[in-house]
């Protein structure tokens, strides 16, 4: 047998790599903080839009990455979450280590 393999398919298209870029985005973000003494959970989404989503259900997780549409999206945003102590210095931290293009 052949072990599960998880691909994140878009019509006929295959893009896991958007998966695996997310994923590498967050390892950035997660040493970023940690670099400066930082905590913070660190967590990733692709959110797709005018895709077809089914009436029921139709988000998924794929290696620890939330795949949804965008008003699902900021609406788990807005959900209550983990307390972070500082959100000042993080973004500092964040908006050093990542300018603007």
């Amino acid at each position: 047998m052949r072990p599960r393999v998880e691909r994140l398919l878009v019509g006929r298209r295959d893009c896991t790599k958007l998966v695996d870029g997310v994923a590498k985005q967050m390892v950035l973000v997660a040493e970023a903080l940690a670099a400066e003494g930082l905590s913070a959970p660190v967590k990733g989404a692709l959110a797709f839009v005018d895709a077809d989503w089914p009436l029921i259900g139709g988000s998924f997780t794929i290696r620890g990455l939330q795949v949804l549409w965008p008003k699902r999206l900021a609406k788990m945003l807005a959900e209550p979450g983990e307390e972070v102590a500082d959100v000042t210095a993080i973004h500092k931290a964040l908006a050093c280590r990542f300018p603007p293009a």
